[in-house]
């Protein structure tokens, strides 16, 4: 994903990716409680990932929540850093979240 840089980026960033993953047609999804909507793979780290979103929310979401979720289909063992960017039609955030400046372990898998 492009971004603009005013001044150098922190030296840890040489190895981060970014991935653009659109969810089409949002209201036509059903918001059942756990319903999800799974992307395609995609390869970072040299690894095969996938979002999963619940429009629904998951489990124990109340109404009106949605739920997102990176899942780790291949590879070893990786702690990652990540997050997520809801983006209305019109390209402005109206979600964002970040593990930042924690990370989460993904098992083997």
């Amino acid at each position: 994903m492009p971004g603009v840089h005013v001044g150098s980026p922190p030296k840890e960033w040489d190895s981060w990716e970014s991935h653009l993953v659109h969810f089409h047609h949002f209201k036509s999804i059903s918001t059942e409680n756990y319903y999800s909507v799974k992307s395609p793979l995609f390869s970072c780290c040299n690894r095969e990932w996938r979002l999963e979103l619940c429009p629904g929310g998951d489990r124990s979401s109340p109404d009106g929540m949605v739920a997102m979720f990176l899942q780790k289909c291949s590879g070893n063992e990786i702690s990652a850093q990540f997050a997520f960017v809801i983006k209305n039609t019109r390209g402005k955030v109206v979600f964002e979240e970040s593990t930042s400046p924690d990370y989460e372990t993904f098992p083997n898998g």
